[in-house]
This record gives structure tokens, sequence and C-alpha cells, in this order.
């Protein structure tokens, strides 16, 4: 996740359309949200970080749509 987001920044810096490298920029930081907040909820059985794991699940089906 962290390679695909440091990948779209430099591509970002090479395009002349910079929108869809950021957004997969931002998809990649909500990805890495829903990632932690399952590895905490695993690790520590808190249903919270499970909810803030689905809050960031939307946050990635809304870069989906606007890509």
């Amino acid at each position: 996740i962290h390679r695909l987001d440091e990948s779209s920044l430099q591509d970002s810096n090479q395009a002349a359309d910079k929108r869809p490298y950021l957004l997969i920029g931002q998809g990649c930081i909500a990805l890495d949200f829903v990632v932690s907040g399952l590895s905490s909820y695993i690790e520590t059985g808190d249903r919270s970080f499970l909810a803030l794991a689905r809050s960031g699940d939307e946050l990635v089906k809304s870069v989906e749509k606007a890509l």
C-alpha cells in the first residue's frame, strides 16, 4: 500500500492531469487506515476498531467512485 502511494505521488508530479494519481494516493491512505483498524481489532478484540475499519472502507468506496 505504501509503495503504491509513493509511486502515485511521484507519477503525479510528472502528469498533466494529477487528479487520478492523487485519488489513488488518497485511496492508499484509506486502505492503510482499514488495515490498521482490522489489525487493532484482531489484536484487542475491541469492536470499536472494527467500526473504524468499516468507516475507512466507506472512504475507499468513495475514492473508487471518484475514479
